[in-house]
Formats: structure tokens, sequence, C-alpha cells
């Protein structure tokens, strides 16, 4: 097993990200779940909150998890809807939920049989848990949300010159019940993410311009 003792934080660079999603099926549990924590930064759990209700037009509202009060928002891409309704016409949905599949079946399956197709989600790093040595897979689906608050900061921080005000949108944004995350907490993941080419971009443009550069590859 390979062990990467180096790797900081838990973003997920975008390229690794867009290999994921080529490889899962067009309307399955798995990728609609997928692009859905990369398009809102939600947390994994926080999939189980989702209603269908709370889908007003192409804007999403969930409630929070993890001692968070309230409701985020966030506007949905027309691609997505389009592949979140062929999902939902062609799954078992119980009631109001927006997805028929818990969170932890979801990680699990990803586990399973996603991350072995994708060599590099497969790579491990050493860390320190409360004093004990464990390993951890570097990519994982919670840095999802870690690209999500990365990619605002660094717009944040284009926009203000200054990492305290970037800081204190991010926040405000992502609802954090706290205000202890410093900006290094971000800044650490500007080098993998290769900030710089894509902080002009939102995270449904990372997806729809990579789906279109395959698309063009294909001619």
């Amino acid at each position: 097993m390979n062990v990467n003792h180096e790797i900081e934080g838990h973003a997920v660079p975008f390229e690794e990200v867009i290999k994921a999603l080529n490889i899962m099926r067009y309307g399955s549990p798995e990728k609609v779940m997928f692009q859905l924590l990369f398009l809102t930064g939600c947390r994994v759990r926080e999939l189980n909150n989702m209603l269908k209700s709370k889908l007003y037009g192409n804007m999403l509202y969930w409630r929070l998890g993890k001692n968070q009060k309230g409701f985020r928002k966030v506007k949905l891409p027309a691609y997505f809807l389009k592949e979140l309704e062929r999902y939902r016409n062609t799954h078992r949905i119980y009631g109001d939920r927006l997805f028929g599949v818990h969170p932890d079946t979801f990680r699990r399956h990803f586990n399973k049989v996603i991350r072995p197709q994708l060599p590099s989600w497969q790579e491990k790093r050493l860390i320190d848990k409360r004093g004990v040595m464990k390993e951890e897979y570097i990519y994982q689906l919670k840095g999802l949300r870690k690209n999500y608050q990365t990619l605002e900061f660094a717009k944040q921080f284009e926009k203000w010159q200054d990492a305290s005000i970037a800081l204190e949108f991010t926040s405000k944004n992502m609802k954090h019940s706290s205000g202890k995350i410093t900006a290094y907490h971000y800044i650490e993941n500007f080098e993998s993410l290769n900030i710089e080419k894509y902080k002009h971009l939102t995270p449904a443009e990372i997806i729809a311009n990579s789906q279109t550069q395959m698309r063009l590859m294909d001619y």
C-alpha cells in the first residue's frame, strides 16, 4: 500500500473530481449525490436532509447538520436538474426525500465500487488523531465540501485582497457556527487545487466546461 505522508488537507483536485464523474453512470444514485456534494459544498450527512419540496425551480434549500441551525440554499444548473429528474424517474424514492439512498449507503458504495477504479483516490496518508497514527484516504467525499469553501474563499480573497474579510464572507455563506476557522484552512489547498486556473469559475461551470471539452475530444 502506498502511504503519502506529505499532502495536507482534504480538498480533491478538480481534475480528480471530473475523473470520478466520468466513470459514473448518468442518472445513477452515486453520480447525482456526488455532484450535489460538489455543487453545494454540503456535508455528506446533509444529503439526507434534502427534500423534493425544498427545490423551488433551480434553487435548493436544505437543513444544515452538525449542530448548525437553519438552511442553506444553492442555485443548481439546468444540466444537473435534468439528470436529477432522470434519476428520480428511474429509481424508487419514498416520500419527500430527494434521494432514495441513505448517505452511509452511498459512501459505502463509492468506496467499494467507484474508488477502486480511480488510482489517485486509493492513495492514503498517515495522520495523527488524538495521539494515535492512523491511515486515511487522501481524497474523500467530505473533501468536496473543502473544494467548495476554498473556491469561495479564493473568489472573496481576490475581490477584497484581505484574508480576514474573505474568511468572513466565506463563513457567512457556509453558515459556520464557529468563527475559529482560519484563512490557512483554505489557503493550504490553493496549490493542490490549482486555484489560479479555477477561481473565476463556479463549481457548476467547472463540471460543464469539462464535459464540453470531453465532447470536443470525441470529434
